[in-house]
């Protein structure tokens, strides 16, 4: 199956964000991002949990853990997705 994710080089918060599948687009956001280029991805899907799909994300200091966040939002994630920060020491 052919899967990728088309996103703005300058973009933040899910904005301009193209989700494609069998070469159709399955999901779409709006934005004022995306008059440059786009990065094109290969789609992961995200486990869903009643509508929420997390996304965890690490932070690394001088080569240690330092904190994780997991996020959970819709398909595309965006600026009203839950976050919750965990820090490591």
């Amino acid at each position: 199956m052919f899967r990728l994710r088309a996103k703005a080089i300058l973009g933040r918060e899910g904005a301009n964000v193209s989700i494609v599948r069998n070469r159709e687009i399955a999901a779409k956001t709006g934005g004022r991002y995306g008059d440059e280029s786009c990065v094109y991805q290969a789609l992961f899907d995200l486990p869903d949990f009643e509508g929420n799909r997390p996304v965890l994300g690490s932070w690394i200091v001088d080569g240690e853990p330092a904190g994780m966040g997991i996020r959970e939002g819709e398909m595309i994630t965006g600026n009203a997705a839950k976050f919750v920060p965990h820090t490591m020491d």
